[in-house]
Parts: structure tokens; C-alpha cells; sequence
């Protein structure tokens, strides 16, 4: 690829592959550090490593997202940000799955994350925290745990 304007003028960019991105991901891939899908139209389609750097995963859909203008980090390979997209959703409604690791929310098959876990204890004791707070962040919907078994 000679450089990132000639490759994003391309018939195949232009046409084919950034118009299906976005047919087949109509909302934006980025989630939030809950697991929540950001939930603006997608405007734009970002590669997750620099198609100049990486020719070979320039039109890879392992590789796209499509992201509201807000989170479109222009410029920026997505991998180097730390950020998390749910999985790309193509043709045939093959999914390819990068680190977010979720299905789309408006995917057929979608499960939304659990967002009571402990996790979010680490470091505390019941004198900093205090007990009715502990409560609450254990209390976990076990029917909606266990569905997704």
C-alpha cells in the first residue's frame, strides 16, 4: 500500500468494505468499562492494527470495527489504545470476536454482562466500605448468572 489516503480512496475500501462494516454493525463496537455497548449509530470504521503497518489485515473483519465518530480514534491503531469492541458481526452472520469478547446488543444471541461482581472490592475492608455497600455489590441476580449455562 503506497499510503493510507490512496488505500482508503480505494474502490474496494470505499465501496465494498466499509459500507458492509457498517450494514452489518449498525451500532458502535466500543464498550464501556461496565461491558456496555456505547449505543450511537456507527459512523466510521476503524482498523485494530494499522492497515501501513499490517498490509495483510487491511480488509480482515478480524481486524474492523465500526465505531461512532466519538470513539473513532483516527490515526490510532485501536489494539495500542487498551480500548474494548464487541465482536464484528459479517456476512452469513459469521462473528469475529476481538478482546471485548461480547456479542453486539443487537445481536439474536446477545447475553448482557454481569456487572455485580467483587472485583470492584479489591482493597477495602467492611470498616471503609461498610457492610450494606458490601451487600449490595454481592447481591448478583442468580437466575441471570446462571441462564448463559
Amino acid at each position: 500500500m503506497a499510503n493510507n489516503q490512496t488505500f482508503y480512496d480505494s474502490y474496494r475500501w470505499r465501496v465494498k468494505t466499509a459500507p458492509l462494516v457498517k450494514d452489518w454493525n449498525p451500532q458502535c463496537q466500543r464498550l464501556f468499562d461496565d461491558g456496555k455497548q456505547c449505543e450511537h449509530p456507527s459512523e466510521a470504521v476503524h482498523h485494530l492494527a494499522d492497515p501501513t503497518l499490517n498490509p495483510k489485515l487491511a480488509f480482515d473483519w478480524h481486524n474492523l470495527v465500526a465505531v461512532c465518530f466519538q470513539h473513532h480514534a483516527g490515526g490510532q491503531p485501536g489494539e495500542t489504545q487498551g480500548h474494548r469492541y464487541c465482536a464484528t458481526i459479517g456476512p452469513l452472520n459469521q462473528i469475529y470476536r476481538h478482546k471485548g469478547d461480547l456479542l453486539p446488543t443487537w445481536h439474536r444471541d446477545y447475553i448482557a454482562p454481569i456487572t455485580a461482581d467483587i472485583s470492584r472490592l479489591r482493597g477495602t475492608d467492611t470498616n471503609t466500605v461498610g457492610e450494606a455497600k458490601i451487600d449490595a455489590a454481592l447481591a448478583v441476580d442468580m437466575d441471570a448468572l446462571l441462564e448463559g449455562i
